[in-house]
């Protein structure tokens, strides 16, 4: 595999830090803006913290999306997929499977431990 400076990496990554906003758990993987805000939303945390680029945990380039303790479920339903978005200028950032699924229900807010953003190194 080619090597890659993590500058390249880090480029893709404070992309991330500076235009993300919003954290969507979804019952789908999206692949739009408007799949992850609306079609397969189950809930959304405004407003996420998101840290400076810094080394993967066992190697590559990560950013970490600090806990959620307040998120607002939107619908009931199994959230199996996160989305980070750019709600400002309407784009999806990033879209992965979450570590297990969750069961949300209306009544309730969702809470999150941090999430790892990032890439591993090449291998």
């Amino acid at each position: 595999m080619a090597f890659f400076n993590d500058n390249i990496f880090d480029s893709g990554l404070q992309y991330i830090t500076t235009y993300g906003t919003d954290l969507y758990l979804c019952s789908g993987n999206p692949t739009t803006y408007a799949e992850a805000s609306s079609t397969y939303a189950i809930a959304v945390s405004s407003g996420i913290t998101i840290g400076s680029v810094a080394d993967g945990d066992s190697g590559g380039r990560k950013v970490v999306i600090s806990p959620i303790s307040s998120g607002t479920v939107l619908f009931d339903g199994t959230a199996t997929h996160y989305a980070i978005v750019d709600s400002v200028n309407s784009g999806l950032l990033v879209a992965n499977t979450l570590s297990s699924s969750k069961v949300l229900y209306t009544i309730d807010t969702f809470n999150s431990d941090a999430l790892n953003v990032g890439f591993d190194d090449p291998t």
